[in-house]
């Protein structure tokens, strides 16, 4: 189904490099967790985003993984389509059952990165995307 509407307003969005303050907002609302309701921290909050905004997002997404896919590495499974941590665990699991399995030394290695990206050189990232013909 095309939607000439959104196309316009997507295509000038990326064009202008602008997003409309309106698509930024979001309504937060608290989504129990587990426990006892009257507690409140037994609650986490939840943003509820524009649709449009999310649709943008989605097209850009999507327009960057066609683009970028051959650049992913094979143990990368964090936010790629069809992976997941289970898989990861199985894979992990499997290379090292097969090392043990010649003899090898095998060493193990954990890190909890998951606010990794908070941490990530926008420009740098900018830049890289830049080579990928983004």
């Amino acid at each position: 189904m095309k939607t000439p509407s959104l196309h316009y307003l997507f295509t000038k969005s990326l064009r202008l490099s602008q997003i409309p303050s309106e698509w930024k907002l979001a309504n937060i609302i608290p989504l129990h967790k587990k426990g006892v309701k009257e507690h409140v921290e037994n609650y986490r909050p939840i943003s509820l985003l524009s649709i449009v905004s999310k649709t943008l997002e989605r097209c850009v997404l999507n327009h960057l993984y066609l683009r970028i896919q051959e650049s992913v590495h094979s143990a990368q499974y964090g936010f790629i389509s069809g992976r997941s941590t289970t898989s990861q665990l199985l894979s992990t699991l499997h290379k090292i059952g097969k090392d043990l399995d010649k003899g090898l030394q095998t060493d193990v290695v954990f890190m909890d990165i998951s606010k990794a990206f908070d941490t990530v050189d926008h420009s740098k990232l900018s830049i890289w995307l830049s080579f990928v013909v983004v």
